[in-house]
């Protein structure tokens, strides 16, 4: 007869407590392996103090190695702020004692009002950091253009020197410009989130949506097409081509930092 190792089982994601997100959706891989092979793999889960309740994930298992990637959709469980649900998975194995294994318990938890409150405050302090920087840093650039833009109007052509000052100016604009949809992208992502939790009034809601709206409206295609047209006069460098550019790159980065404000305003 041959001996019956211990039969195993274990979470490997996301294998620690967690904050369920606005979706109510909680990815999860779970693992087991035994000698005699696997059968009725089952989620054990309880909210707070209830009774526990099973879900089976499989029963018929194939193979001593069984992996399984599975989402735990907790929509139904019609969780409250606060809430917490404990899971764990179960598994048996076929030897005659039919042995069964658990994995760890591990917590998913709804978070409360003040927490989901607390993390747009702190999300928003942070986009209007980023964004005070990017303004400050925008002014200090239409200062720089500035001088050279009534400095070429006094020459013919740009020097050398001119030259790789105002593709610097372009570059660090361009950079600029990456660095707010990056800021845009993280708020979006927030207000997709909190546009799926009832708790919040919809006033806040719209104000998010506006927020995210006005920042989408900073990196215009006014904005990319001054860029383009001062890239293309850079590379030909006639004389009445780059001032036109210029001038229209001049108003591009004041509405580029005219529109930065504002969203800090509303923030």
């Amino acid at each position: 007869i041959l001996p019956d190792n211990a039969l195993q089982i274990r979470v490997l994601f996301p294998a620690k407590d967690v904050t369920l997100n606005q979706d109510m959706l909680l990815p999860l891989i779970v693992s087991a392996d035994d000698d005699f092979g696997l059968q009725d793999c089952n989620l054990k889960y309880f909210v707070n103090d209830s009774n526990a309740s099973t879900i089976s994930i499989q029963s018929t298992i194939s193979g001593k190695l069984f992996t399984k990637d599975w989402v735990f959709d907790m929509k139904s469980l019609n969780l409250m702020p606060g809430d917490v649900v404990t899971y764990w998975f179960e598994i048996y194995d076929n030897s005659p004692g039919h042995q069964k294994a658990e994995t760890a318990r591990f917590r998913a938890r709804f978070p409360s009002i003040e927490e989901i409150f607390r993390e747009i405050e702190a999300r928003e302090r942070s986009t209007v950091e980023e964004l005070e920087n990017i303004g400050d840093r925008s002014r200090e650039l239409q200062q720089d253009f500035e001088e050279m833009r009534r400095e070429l109007l006094r020459e013919d052509n740009p020097n050398w020197q001119q030259q790789q000052q105002l593709q610097q100016i372009i570059e660090q604009q361009e950079n600029l410009s990456e660095q707010v949809d990056q800021i845009n992208e993280n708020y979006q992502e927030l207000v997709e989130r909190m546009q799926m939790n009832s708790t919040l009034s919809h006033d806040m809601v719209q104000k998010m949506q506006r927020i995210q709206e006005l920042m989408a409206e900073i990196n215009n295609e006014s904005l990319q097409e001054a860029l383009q047209r001062m890239n293309e006069a850079m590379e030909n460098i006639r004389p009445e081509d780059l001032r036109r550019a210029m001038e229209n790159f001049r108003f591009s980065m004041e509405d580029f930092a005219q529109k930065i404000q504002q969203t800090i305003d509303l923030l």
